[in-house]
This record gives C-alpha cells, sequence and structure tokens, in this order.
C-alpha cells in the first residue's frame, strides 16, 4: 500500500540535549533524534528546503538558547511552515511557555508544529493533542525535581570539600588526577605568603599592589591567562584585600557563596556567609591560621563599629573623577559626607586624584553653577527664538542642503534623458545604444528617489519644534525650584549628563547645550 505524502515548503528540525538528561543521554543523543526525525519526515512529506537547529548543552527550562532564537528569527524569512522535534521536552520543559508557542503563536503565523514521539500535530484535532499540556507539565516538574537533584548533588560536593570552581585560586592549581582537590602551585605560592607577610607586618593594601607591580610580578589573571579582554595588568589595592580574605589559603574550602535564582533563571544570587559552606583542611595550606587569624583580628577586618546610614545625595551619581573619568565613591563619616576616588586607592597607575571632597561644599558650589548656567540659558544668551533657530542650522538646514544637492541631481538625469530620446529620434544612436543608455540613467534616478525618500523622513524626524517646547518648559520648572531650593535628584537628570571633578576643577556637562 502507498502512502501519500503531505506537501510542505519548508521544514525545521529542532534537536536539543542537556546535561539534565541524566541517565538518558544515549536515547536523547542528538544522533538519535535526528534519526527518528528524518525517518518520520521521509515516509510523510514532501518537501522544499529542510533546515536544523542544534542546541547541545542547553537547558529546556527557558528559551535562552542560540539555535532556538535562530530558528524563531529565520521562520518568516526561510518561509518555514513546519517544525518537528522528536518530542514535546526537546521543545522545551517549560509549560507555560512552551504552551505560548504551540497554541498561539505558531498556529498564528501559520506553522505546524509536530512531536513525533508524543504523537502531538497542532494541525490535527488528536487527542494526543489534548494531552499536550499536562505531558509538558509534566515536563516542567521533571526539570524543577532535576534541578533540585543536582543543587543537592553540588552541596554534598561541597561539603566534602570538593572544589568545583572552573579556575583555580591563585596560588594553586587543579589536581589532575583528581580535579575537584587543589595542590600548591610552587611558581607562585612565594607570592602569595609575601603578600601575607607583608600585610602581618602592617602594609596596607595598596602599598602591597604597588610593591608588586614594581618587581614586575604578573597579576592572577594575567598569570593564569584569563580575562583577556580586561585591563588587568596592574596590582590594585582591592585585589590585595581580596586575596588575603579567602580562607582557601590555610587550606579550606569555601563554596557555595552564589546560586542561581531559580531553575528557570540564570541569574545569580549572593548568599548569606552563614549559607555558604566551609569545609576545613580540604588541601595544603599556604599560609599558616596565626597569620591569617591575626590579619584578621583587628580592627579593620573584625572589630566594626556600627555602621552610619549612608545618606542619600542629589548629585552624588553625576559625580566623576576628572583624571580617571571613574565615578566617585561616598562615605559617610560621623553625619559628613566626602567624595573620593576609589582608582587612586587601589593604585597610583590607575589614578593621582587624592584629594577628598566634602559632599556639601561641592554641592552648593555646582548647584550655584547650574543656577547660573541654567538661568543665562533661559533669560539671556538663548531666547526661544535663537534655540529654534540654532536648532534648525544646525539640525534642518543641512538635511534640506542635501535634499536641494539631490534635487538638482536629479533634474540633470531627467534633461539626459530627455536628450537621450531625442537622439534616438534623430538616429545619432541605434535602438540598443539607447535602451542601454536609458537603463543606466533610469537605475541612477531611482537611486536619487531613494535617497530623497530617506531626507524627507529625517527631516519630519527632526523638524520637532514641539519637543523643544517641552524640554524647554521642563528646564523652566526646574530652575523655578532651584531658586526655592526645591528642586529634587529626578530634576537632574534633565539637565547634567554628568559632573568631574579635580584639584581645583569642577566641570558640568549639561544637556541642554545640546
Amino acid at each position: 500500500m502507498n502512502i501519500v505524502k503531505q506537501e510542505v515548503n519548508n521544514i525545521a528540525i529542532y534537536l536539543r540535549l542537556s546535561s539534565e538528561d541524566n541517565d538518558d543521554v544515549e536515547s536523547e543523543s542528538i544522533q538519535n533524534q535526528r534519526k527518528i526525525i528524518y525517518d518520520f519526515i521521509k515516509k510523510n512529506f514532501e518537501y522544499q528546503n529542510l533546515y536544523e537547529y542544534i542546541d547541545d548543552g542547553y537547558s529546556g527550562s527557558n528559551f535562552n538558547r542560540p539555535s532556538f532564537k535562530k530558528m524563531i528569527r529565520e521562520l518568516k524569512e526561510k518561509q518555514i511552515n513546519l517544525i518537528i522535534t522528536k518530542n514535546l521536552a526537546r521543545f522545551a520543559r517549560n509549560y507555560i511557555d512552551s504552551g505560548e508557542y504551540i497554541e498561539k503563536r505558531f498556529p498564528d503565523m501559520g506553522i505546524r508544529y509536530i512531536a513525533v514521539l508524543d504523537g502531538v500535530d497542532s494541525f490535527e484535532d488528536k487527542l494526543e493533542n489534548d494531552f499536550a499540556p499536562f505531558k509538558g507539565l509534566f515536563n516542567e516538574m521533571y526539570c524543577r525535581e532535576t534541578s533540585k537533584n543536582i543543587r543537592r548533588s553540588k552541596k554534598k560536593k561541597r561539603e566534602e570539600g570538593y572544589y568545583s570552581c572552573p579556575v583555580p585560586p591563585y596560588g594553586y592549581k587543579k589536581d589532575p588526577n583528581n580535579p575537584g582537590k587543589l595542590i600548591i602551585d610552587e611558581a607562585v605560592a612565594n607570592v602569595v605568603k609575601q603578600i601575607f607577610l607583608m600585610k602581618y607586618n602592617g602594609k596596607t593594601s595598596k602599598e602591597i599592589a604597588k610593591y608588586l607591580n614594581e618587581k614586575n610580578i604578573l597579576t592572577p589573571a594575567r598569570y593564569m591567562n584569563i580575562f583577556k579582554n580586561k585591563k588587568i595588568d596592574i596590582w590594585t589595592g582591592e585585589g590585595v584585600s581580596r586575596l588575603v580574605c579567602k580562607p582557601v589559603y590555610v587550606g579550606d574550602t569555601y563554596m557555595g557563596k552564589s546560586t542561581n535564582l531559580n531553575y528557570k533563571s540564570k541569574k545569580k544570587i549572593n548568599n548569606k556567609r552563614i549559607d555558604c559552606t566551609i569545609t576545613k583542611n580540604t588541601h595544603e595550606p599556604i599560609i599558616s591560621r596565626e597569620i591569617f587569624d591575626a590579619i584578621h583580628n583587628n580592627n579593620k577586618y573584625n572589630n566594626y563599629k556600627e555602621k552610619i546610614p549612608n545618606v542619600e545625595t542629589k548629585l552624588g551619581d553625576y559625580m566623576y573623577c576628572y583624571q580617571c573619568k571613574r565615578k566617585l565613591r561616598k562615605v559617610n563619616k560621623n553625619g559628613k559626607i566626602f567624595l573620593f576616588c576609589g582608582a587612586y586607592l587601589s593604585s597610583d597607575s590607575l589614578c593621582t586624584n587624592s584629594k577628598r571632597y566634602s559632599y556639601n561644599d561641592v554641592e552648593k558650589t555646582i548647584i550655584d553653577e547650574i543656577r547660573k548656567d541654567v538661568g543665562n540659558f533661559l533669560n539671556s544668551r538663548y531666547s526661544k527664538q535663537n534655540i529654534y533657530k540654532n536648532y534648525r542650522d544646525t539640525q534642518i538646514k543641512p538635511i534640506l542642503q542635501q535634499k536641494t544637492i539631490i534635487e538638482k541631481e536629479k533634474n540633470k538625469i531627467m534633461f539626459k534623458i530627455s536628450a537621450l530620446y531625442n537622439d534616438r529620434l534623430e538616429h545619432k544612436i541605434n535602438e540598443e545604444q539607447y535602451k542601454n543608455y536609458y537603463k543606466e540613467l533610469i537605475n541612477e534616478r531611482n537611486k536619487l528617489d531613494k535617497q530623497l525618500e530617506d531626507i524627507l523622513k529625517n527631516e519630519q524626524m527632526a523638524d520637532n519644534e514641539s519637543e523643544i517646547k517641552k524640554n524647554i518648559k521642563r528646564i523652566r520648572k526646574i530652575y523655578k525650584k532651584m531658586d526655592i531650593n526645591k528642586f529634587e535628584k529626578e530634576d537632574f537628570k534633565f539637565l547634567i549628563n554628568k559632573i568631574e571633578l579635580g584639584d581645583d576643577i569642577i566641570e558640568i556637562d549639561f544637556k541642554f547645550k545640546e
């Protein structure tokens, strides 16, 4: 008996495999999925083109998968009207999102979806289709339970002292016979010892960083050849402080500092120290506990005074260092707020701006400057007429000039077409020459028409006087509030981009000058 094959235009097959498949990896392998789907297509369909999309190593709990995203983007472009997967679980284990695609988005686009082994076919009224939501729900429950099992397994490994991070800490390397165990890296272990001893003898982190840079000792990131695209060529005070705080150097494994928000999300959240796992004596120490404890059992690392609450500032978020262009930090000391460059505290190589600024003094100076400049903008130098004229001169006039040039070019081509027609009538050129020249001129004219069309759009977008008036009105409203000192933090986002502070420099980058 001959089976009548269905005719379709283009088919997309989607294949997915991840570590969550556990013991079922062989039966769910990409090769196995491909064989089942191709056998099904060969038996049931005649088609024009077939496209494969493979996500190997991606979870089905969400749609953050590169090949899946590519398939969705190309559905219309490649005129795909049939998507096939081995089963529903290969498409997704997220019941809500998969239902949105299968029951709404694909039908709206005229795309048929088939899950071969589950018997689901979105274009047929079948009992299996009615059970598809339940299968999707079971897939999601399976994914949730798998996530719990993986977390339990990881926690157990951490409690046993298994070092699961892919990159070992500076001073250690992974045991080639046991990747979960750390062994000392003799090449840089002495550097770690030297850092701890200098700290023990009272050196500051910045002083230690300066010494290491002078000795041309490679930074941890450069030595381990990671973060290639970042500027990590110098030691900083912050880097030294982070290093001497790690209990890994006394032989303890400290894991579980962060975790995923949930099994559907890749967002990381930081755990409290009490929720982290510290396993004692899991590997050979580089530093003795006596030295480590002596460094940390002092006012800096342990006996903290009660913190003064951070005071909200109106302009603090706009403050930057004039030299290194980094954002200035704020510190609250006895109720007084000071600004300083954190890069300078880390290393002189990053910045030499050592000045500390009293926030209240800086705020008063800046607000006086803003009030003066905004007043000048609104009341004298920049009247409304001047603003509109300046805007038209800088934004619209160049567009109109370009439009005039192109229109002149188009008129020249129209004249050439007319002259070409006359040459043909007077037999100065033959029919073939006429057609060739005419085609070239028409192509040139079409290009100019396209340019004129784009210019018209730009002209309409630029000629927006109402938007200028709205912005001027907003600035006037803020200016009145400044006179009676009732302006708010949100007001400044309409006035300034940023403020840079140097030794004797306060530079304000105003928005309204644009």
